[in-house]
């Protein structure tokens, strides 16, 4: 190859693996809450039409496509005073992410056309916020060059991620009961409230933030002093083909996930016609998943990692089998969200770890270690998902004429929102499988380490 590898050292602390759980339940208390509400916020509280909405989103998904590469490029060859270069991120940056979501969903008593501006410039600035603070997810690959541990530690950050989203998500209508913000049927019926729900999940984003920033710690010192030029950044990456399965198969996971989640306020209130259904289906979602946590050692060990990839497809596609019989069906709709929560973890932990890897594997054969600059492209990635499913939504929704002001849309608005949450999913699983057929990824680790050993003995 051509280049031994730089890292040296390599331990971590059981503390550490529920640091890491911390930190995932403070990205997701942010991301999923986000994602999920915000674009009912604009259209459904400060009133902006969809085709406004989308606007704003798409604008985001543009500002991210630039903002997001320049991040990871400016990233790479700089470190912290203490020799860390990815983990000190979260508390530098994510406090003022959570300040930010909370202004995202204040209803400002200001002119609509500022409301628009307010709502574009929030956006933005939330967006590069979480750029940053998701540099820290990647420290994993620095904690410990062990797969095995980075898989513990990748497993703890899922079973905190499962658990933020369930406070992102099913505790948001909870909470606007606690608060009168619903009405007897469920349905939201003073949207303002949203705001002081946005202060829970942003106060409890920072206790967990605190707790991730004091309890783990990078090991993991690259010894070589080259700085990483973009030219060579991006052949390193481009010649990885693992690097862009790996991307894909996180891009179409994703897919499945958002659609899933950006339809569903707007599926229980017009399809099923109570909103506080949304909160038993993402209930069954968010169980389902804590649940799968537990097995994802197990399966990763008997099946190897590739076919635990491969399973993830394959289970979503038999739940989702009744839905597409019977949409109507509340017991298809919770089938469909069982399965697909219950493979979340499962996804999210093993994306995680071929992304640590991958990045030893590109050290390996390239002599450059691209930690910052693999983070950001896998959270344009993530962005870009989140991103696009809402502006695809929104524009669909106005297509079709729907009105916010009314309780009964129109029959294509339905029809749109039963196809959302069914059969491009299929389609999508199709693609992940293919994404994995050819993933060797096991393979490249076997062989680095094997150069490792000869070289250490020689």
């Amino acid at each position: 190859m051509s280049s031994r590898s730089n890292t040296t050292g390599g331990s971590f602390t059981l503390l550490g693996n529920f640091g890491f759980a911390a930190l995932g339940i403070a990205f997701n208390v942010a991301s999923f809450f986000k994602n999920l509400y915000f674009l009912f916020f604009l259209t459904n509280v400060i009133f902006l039409d969809p085709i406004t909405a989308g606007t704003i989103i798409s604008i985001s998904f543009v500002w991210d496509a630039v903002n997001d590469p320049m991040i990871g490029f400016f990233v790479a060859n700089r470190k912290f005073k203490n020799g860390e270069r990815m983990r000190p991120y979260a508390i530098h940056f994510g406090p003022f992410l959570m300040i930010t979501l909370v202004l995202m969903f204040t209803n400002f008593n200001i002119l609509q056309s500022a409301k628009y501006w307010g709502a574009l410039i929030l956006s933005l600035i939330y967006s590069v916020f979480m750029t940053f603070m998701g540099l820290s997810l990647q420290s994993a690959a620095l904690v410990t060059n062990d797969s095995y541990k980075r898989l513990s530690l990748n497993t703890f950050f899922t079973a905190g991620n499962t658990l933020g989203s369930y406070i992102g998500t099913v505790l948001c209508l909870p909470l606007m009961r606690m608060f009168d913000a619903l009405d007897t049927s469920g349905n939201i019926s003073d949207g303002n409230k949203i705001f002081l729900v946005a202060v829970i999940f942003a106060s409890i984003g920072i206790i967990c933030i605190i707790f991730f920033h004091f309890t783990t710690k990078e090991n993991i010192k690259p010894a070589g002093k080259e700085r990483v030029s973009v030219k060579k950044a991006l052949a390193s990456l481009m010649s990885q083909r693992l690097h862009t399965r790996n991307l894909l198969f996180l891009l179409f996971f994703n897919t499945i996930i958002y659609l899933m989640l950006n339809s569903m306020l707007y599926f229980t209130t017009y399809v099923m016609r109570s909103t506080g259904l949304s909160t038993q289906f993402m209930s069954a979602f968010t169980i389902s998943g804590m649940i799968g946590i537990f097995f994802i050692k197990t399966l990763h060990k008997k099946l190897g990692r590739r076919n635990t990839m491969l399973c993830v497809p394959l289970i979503i596609v038999a739940g989702k089998i009744w839905f597409l019989f019977n949409p109507y069906s509340i017991g298809a709709v919770y089938v469909s969200m069982i399965t697909a929560g219950l493979m979340n973890p499962f996804a999210a932990a093993i994306v995680s770890t071929n992304r640590n890897d991958i990045v030893d594997i590109i050290e390996w054969k390239q002599g450059v270690r691209l930690d910052s600059i693999v983070s950001t492209f896998d959270s344009l990635m993530y962005k870009m998902v989140s991103s696009l499913i809402p502006i695809v939504l929104s524009f669909t929704l106005q297509h079709f004429r729907y009105d916010a002001a009314i309780a009964e849309q129109p029959s294509e608005v339905v029809s749109a929102l039963i196809f959302f949450m069914g059969i491009p999913h299929v389609a999508l699983c199709l693609l992940m499988l293919a994404a994995t057929a050819k993933f060797p990824i096991e393979e490249e680790m076997e062989k680095m380490r094997a150069e490792k050993r000869k070289d250490a003995i020689g």
